[in-house]
């Protein structure tokens, strides 16, 4: 069976050849790679090819978008040129194990629909095992998910082509973070069957100060809301377990309570209304989320502005 690793590329020639090397140095038989520049303003793609003279691989291709499309879309576009039978993510920033292939070769001899395994996170200062406690079913992982108990990203997890094909599942186009939330909890649902690999097999690089994880913009809250918005319209002519659906008000709620603490009258207003007012019942969903998240949300919700001006004052001394 063939596994088509897409890696898009852009403005990451410092950590390509890192990238590439943590690729290469293990046997790439029955191994697709798909390269895709993302209109880089800096020399990556460049370096990309110079990183890849003399390297041999029955399956490598490199594309150059004719114009920035953005990380969802360029995995949209690598999910379209895949070949294999699995379809798996790489980001170029990121590397991974010696044996990565090898154990994700492993795996797919059972032909499971997901594999799922741990990565380590690095930062500047530690490393982070993020540790997956996969549950015994996938509806059960879609709970999970929505709730953020388990991570929503794409790069630790391993998907049968055939599931994008069959239920034309493709990354929520416009986003400019939450990309892989917007597509995971999908593929999910459909899953027949998942398996879990207890080892990390990826390393996640968080140690890059102009990393959009680490910088606040009036974008994200649009991304989050667009999400939670998906999440709505795939559900809502499903019949789905109360479980699920109490995870669908949590994230919500989480959502609400980021717009509460970080957004301005008008786009408060603006984004509150798009996501609709939510039930009582809603805030006392468990999941993973600090209580002022909560409170700020709650405010919100019932426009309590004077709770949420002493949350948001709080908040903003304390961080």
């Amino acid at each position: 069976m063939l596994i088509s690793v897409v890696i898009p590329v852009y403005n990451t020639s410092s950590y390509l050849a890192r990238c590439i090397d943590s690729i290469f140095e293990q046997d790439l038989k029955d191994v697709e790679l798909i390269f895709i520049d993302d209109c880089s303003t800096d020399n990556s793609f460049e370096v990309l090819n110079q990183c890849l003279k003399g390297r041999e691989s029955e399956n490598l291709t490199i594309v150059k978008n004719p114009k920035n499309l953005g990380s969802g879309e360029t995995r949209n576009k690598g999910i379209s040129l895949a070949k294999g039978d699995y379809v798996i993510f790489v980001d170029s920033d990121d590397y991974v194990t010696s044996d990565y292939f090898q154990v994700l070769k492993n795996a797919i001899e059972s032909r499971p629909d997901i594999v799922v395994f741990d990565m380590t996170e690095i930062w500047s200062n530690k490393t982070v095992l993020k540790h997956v406690d996969l549950p015994d079913s996938p509806l059960e992982s879609v709970e999970l998910l929505l709730l953020n108990k388990m991570h929503n990203s794409l790069c630790n997890k391993m998907f049968k082509r055939s599931m994008f094909l069959k239920h034309d599942i493709r990354i929520t186009k416009g986003l400019s973070m939450f990309e892989d939330k917007s597509i995971c909890f999908k593929l999910f649902y459909y899953a027949k069957s998942q398996l879990y690999i207890d080892k990390s097999l990826y390393f996640y690089d968080r140690s890059r100060e102009n990393s959009l994880t680490k910088v606040f913009k009036e974008s994200n809250i649009q991304a989050s809301v667009i999400v939670a918005k998906v999440i709505d319209d795939f559900f809502k002519d499903k019949e789905v377990s109360d479980n699920i659906h109490n995870a669908i008000q949590a994230n919500k709620v989480h959502v609400l309570g980021y717009i509460g603490l970080y957004c301005g009258r008008t786009t408060r207003s603006k984004y509150a209304k798009e996501l609709g007012k939510l039930p009582f019942s809603a805030f006392s969903q468990k999941c993973k989320m600090p209580i002022h998240y909560r409170i700020a949300s709650f405010a919100v919700n019932y426009k309590l502005y004077p709770i949420l001006f002493v949350i948001r004052r709080l908040y903003f001394l304390c961080k």
